[in-house]
């Protein structure tokens, strides 16, 4: 009888034994597969922001692209009105100035016919009306490379303000993006 419950007693302890070295198992097998799921889903995670990220960027630029066509166009035409403006009113004035000083040559000239010296006065008013031609050209020609100058400096201001606020818009949405917000 004693060995019996001996043995009985010895195949308890072995079966509690086996049973706590089967739970040690199962337990560190539990523990690697919620590791490896972990991970798994880490990885996961980060590929999803990764992808988000990309097309928040894409989206940035599609949006920068739209509004800096669309203000380039504005402003070209802007630009163009300007120019016509410009053009229109130098053309006028330089007219009234060619009306006017034609009147001048030509009481001038009439005033000269009578005399003998009608030919040396044709030439010298066919000189000065060049001179006076090249001196419009070259007036004309200061003015356009003004506006020129004022328009160009103009857009690069503009555009470097746009450029700025455009940066700081698309980090905000970035960030939001980011904080999930």
């Amino acid at each position: 009888r004693t060995y019996r419950k001996q043995q009985h007693l010895v195949l308890r302890l072995q079966a509690l034994r086996r049973g706590v070295l089967a739970r040690r198992l199962v337990e560190s097998r539990r523990d690697a597969a919620v590791s490896v799921q972990c991970a798994w889903r880490s990885l996961i995670a980060r590929r999803r922001v990764l992808a988000m990220r990309r097309a928040a960027i894409k989206l940035q630029r599609a949006w920068r692209g739209l509004c800096l066509r669309s203000r380039m166009d504005l402003e070209h035409r802007a630009a163009t009105r300007i120019q016509a403006v410009v053009r229109q009113r130098a053309a006028c004035v330089l007219v009234d100035a060619r009306r006017k000083a034609a009147r001048r040559i030509v009481a001038w000239l009439h005033k000269l016919r009578a005399e003998a010296r009608f030919k040396v006065v044709l030439e010298s008013t066919t000189l000065l009306a060049s001179w006076w031609r090249a001196q419009a050209q070259k007036r004309r020609h200061k003015r356009k490379l003004l506006a020129v100058a004022t328009i160009r400096q103009s857009w690069r201001r503009l555009k470097g303000r746009r450029q700025d606020a455009t940066r700081e818009a698309a980090a905000l949405v970035v960030q939001r993006v980011w904080r999930g917000v």
